[in-house]
């Protein structure tokens, strides 16, 4: 995509935009998804198949250490590989993955962060648990793209780049999620109501659990191209970053 495509988008825009990136960029994205993803989600089916949790505590801890982790190098990976297709260059699975290392331990602070603030938002005040939300969406691209300190810079980088879009921001979270979400946890629910014996999966629930996980590994980089472009754009509407950009083009070497 080219530097002199960036510009101001509408909702629909960014997200016809999303999808295009993510068709071109869908091998890549998927290879960054099955080695971050795959691990944590077939080990959650099979510790569901195996009768739950509370049967399996080390496993089940195993698991969301898996997650977190290995969540925090995709989202990273992904970020940075949206990001230099988006401004005109490219770069592979493998790089995209070693490059995401160096950010590993603050993505991991800014999960934390954010999750603890929206959680207690949403529990205890459930509007401002969606202006959180809002707010934050683009703290990740922010702390990969600018290299950003700490978690805590990043969150206040986000909120200020939010400022006045977060209505829009949070609409394009939503419609993502009726249009690619949701399907997934239609399947989630049919395994669980349809697919249990007890506390313990049946054949038929782990061949659901699996297809549910599979949707999960080809969705999530979606919304990671979706929360990049996000960001692109609000840099276009509030600091230029498409004149920006240009200028850096024509610049005579």
């Amino acid at each position: 995509m080219s530097v002199l495509m960036l510009r101001p988008l509408s909702l629909g825009e960014a997200l016809d935009a999303s999808l295009t990136v993510y068709r071109r960029l869908f091998l890549q994205l998927l290879g960054v998804s099955l080695a971050t993803q795959a691990a944590p989600l077939v080990l959650d089916v099979f510790i569901d198949a195996a009768g739950g949790r509370l049967l399996h505590l080390g496993f089940w801890a195993l698991e969301i250490v898996l997650a977190l982790v290995l969540g925090a190098l995709g989202t990273a990976a992904s970020t940075f590989i949206v990001s230099e297709y988006y401004l005109g260059r490219s770069v592979g699975t493998r790089p995209a993955l070693r490059h995401a290392r160096e950010y590993l331990g603050r993505l991991v602070a800014l999960t934390f962060a954010t999750g603890l603030m929206v959680g207690v938002g949403f529990i205890f005040f459930f509007i401002p648990g969606f202006m959180l939300f809002s707010g934050l969406i683009v703290a990740t691209p922010a702390l990969v793209i600018e290299n950003i300190a700490t978690a805590s810079d990043a969150m206040r980088r986000s909120w200020e780049l939010s400022r006045g879009h977060r209505r829009k921001l949070l609409a394009a979270y939503m419609l993502a999620f009726l249009i690619l979400l949701v399907p997934t946890l239609a399947i989630e629910w049919v395994a669980t109501t349809m697919g249990m014996e007890g506390d313990i999966l049946t054949i038929t629930g782990i061949v659901l659990r699996l297809t549910s996980a599979l949707l999960n590994i080809l969705i999530y980089p979606f919304v990671y191209v979706l929360t990049t472009i996000l960001y692109y754009d609000l840099r276009v509407r509030k600091e230029g970053f498409d004149l920006e950009m240009l200028a850096a083009t024509l610049k005579p070497a």
